[in-house]
């Protein structure tokens, strides 16, 4: 497994895999609102200006997944905005609970660093479906379950402290 920044080329298969895995394990815990703002969010266009302005990707890739492409496999994919706040972070449903997330969490929080020597901590607006796995990696929560725009969410932050590298 591969873990390094998204490259153009490789926006829409890693956005796809986003979608598909909201669609089956997010997007039921959403207003009809919320899918469509999440949808929108997602809009490539919108992701590449993004990229361009302070935010970043990366993404696990499977170098050994057979695939007609014949190119390596997106199996997860992490978005920070502002080098302190996890905006996406989800792996497809094949690398669940495989250590993708936790390792594209450290390259993240790696990353956030590099660019925010200073962070403290490092925030995120947990799905219902995601709760468990932040608190595994170390998230706690700081707020109760809310929804904004019709996306429900746990807010929860990272301790850079305690959080090792």
């Amino acid at each position: 497994m591969e873990i390094r920044a998204v490259k153009p080329e490789e926006l829409s298969p890693c956005l796809n895999l986003v979608k598909q895995v909201f669609w089956e394990f997010v997007a039921p815990d959403c207003l009809l609102s919320g899918v469509e703002e999440f949808s929108n969010f997602l809009h490539p266009e919108l992701i590449a200006q993004r990229l361009n302005t302070g935010w970043f990707m990366l993404a696990a890739f499977d170098e050994q997944a057979e695939n007609p492409a014949k190119k390596p496999l997106c199996a997860g994919v992490l978005l920070v905005r502002d080098g302190s706040h996890i905006s996406l972070l989800f792996t497809a449903k094949a690398y669940f609970r495989r250590g993708i997330a936790k390792a594209l969490l450290k390259a993240g929080v790696k990353k956030c660093l590099e660019q925010k020597p200073e962070l403290k901590t490092l925030t995120v607006n947990a799905s219902s479906h995601g709760y468990a796995a932040y608190r595994r990696m170390g998230f706690s929560p700081t707020g109760p379950k809310q929804m904004k725009n019709g996306i429900r969410f746990i807010p929860m932050e990272l301790k850079l402290a305690d959080y090792k590298l």
